[in-house]
């Protein structure tokens, strides 16, 4: 019986394991391969952590897998999925809760050995048809399938009602009846097959197009020396200044301000004295020379300031030499 059980999951070559509690599997390395032995001592109990291998590509074995948490929705789903399962042919279906987090899988054993590439994208397009995709999923080659009789496994009936604790029997009944159950309901490979393709193949939704990012401005002069930066933007700026230039301006209205003239507005007489200094000339200016002054000046003499005006009435110039008194 052990070995029948191991046969069930033949490829090895990715294991993985959580912590309690949690839905975030970590792979092992793949040098430590999981072996018989291995296998054995995970559902004998004897590995604190549950433990997740990969489903072989050719196998007799499909999984889907009922993530919903809440209890009384679970159990509406599970019954869901029960009549669809029979609608296709599957009459006795297999139902488990694998771990703590009420996880329940659903193991379909077949007749014949089949490829998952042909029968997964068919369980697929079913359960789009069934509107159960987002609560039901086909575990994929290479994701991880939490093994079965581990510590939190339960038997269930169609209902979700539990029957039998993985913890409350030992190794060697809890495989007898795990491998009793696959094989009263072992199922044809091409009835199943048949009743899968009458399904129109639903495309699943594109996805929305991502908004294009704006264009980044990159410097066309990057990883020049400031010199030849300087000079090339220089040109840079004088193309684009004669562009401009070349292009027919929008000919603007220049206001033109208007130049107010003041008159100056005097009277006759003042009229009669600016015309009068019109007429000044300055050649008749005499030039002051000392050597023709016939009064030497004497040291005793009080100092004196010399001017030059002209007598009223009169436009030649005398000379006056007026006492100049220090205090």
């Amino acid at each position: 019986m052990r070995r029948s059980f191991a046969a069930l999951f033949k490829d090895r070559l990715d294991s993985f394991v959580r912590k309690p509690e949690t839905t975030n599997w970590r792979k092992q390395s793949k040098f430590n391969y999981f072996t018989d032995e291995n296998l054995l001592e995970v559902i004998d109990l004897k590995w604190e952590r549950p433990v997740a291998i990969s489903l072989d590509r050719r196998s007799h074995l499909a999984v889907l897998s009922l993530k919903v948490e809440d209890p009384e929705e679970r159990v509406e789903k599970q019954s869901a999925l029960v009549k669809q399962l029979r609608a296709i042919g599957v009459e006795k279906p297999c139902f488990y809760i694998v771990n703590e987090l009420g996880e329940i899988n659903v193991y379909l054993c077949f007749d014949e050995e089949f490829d998952s590439v042909i029968l997964h994208p068919l369980l697929k397009n079913w359960l789009m048809h069934c509107e159960m995709e987002l609560d039901v999923q086909v575990v994929a080659v290479g994701e991880p399938l939490e093994l079965p009789l581990q510590r939190e496994f339960v038997w269930t009936t169609n209902h979700c009602t539990p029957l039998i604790r993985r913890m409350d029997i030992a190794l060697e009944p809890a495989i007898a009846m795990f491998l009793s159950n696959l094989s009263k309901g072992l199922l044809s490979l091409s009835a199943v097959m048949a009743e899968l393709v009458e399904f129109p193949i639903i495309l699943p939704p594109e996805p929305e197009p991502e908004p294009e990012p704006e264009p980044i401005e990159k410097d066309e002069f990057a990883g020049e020396n400031i010199v030849s930066l300087a000079r090339r933007r220089e040109e840079r700026n004088r193309r684009q200044e004669i562009e401009l230039e070349a292009e027919p301006e929008a000919i603007v209205e220049e206001e033109v301000e208007e130049v107010v003239e003041h008159e100056l507005i005097i009277s006759s007489e003042d009229q009669a004295v600016f015309e009068e200094l019109l007429d000044f000339n300055l050649n008749d200016i005499p030039v002051y020379n000392p050597v023709f002054d016939p009064k030497p000046v004497t040291e005793t003499a009080p100092p004196t300031s010399s001017t030059m005006l002209p007598p009223p009435g009169s436009t030649s110039f005398k000379q006056l030499t007026i006492p100049f008194f220090n205090d």
